[in-house]
């Protein structure tokens, strides 16, 4: 991973992952526990859990993510900022 960008971009293709800092999905069932050496042999690394990557996603949208824009309000926000948490 180079950086969380392309982690997330892994992820989110269902692509094999291996975390060499630290991320908040460096975990079993989205990232390769094992060492970098035995990630590259085929066969060794597997795609993350489809159900966990839809777990994942839908947690960090749901408790990290507010629904805006920088250039329009949303008519429905009912607050001064235009924003709907």
């Amino acid at each position: 991973m180079i950086n969380s960008t392309v982690g997330l971009s892994a992820l989110i293709h269902h692509k094999p992952l291996k975390v060499l800092g630290e991320a908040i999905y460096n975990f079993e069932g989205l990232a390769y526990q094992g060492d970098l050496d035995d990630f590259w042999e085929i066969g060794s690394s597997k795609p993350p859990s489809e159900t966990l990557v839809a777990q994942f996603l839908h947690y960090i949208v749901k408790q990290s993510q507010i629904n805006g824009s920088f250039y329009k309000r949303f008519k429905s926000a009912k607050n001064h900022t235009g924003l709907k948490w």
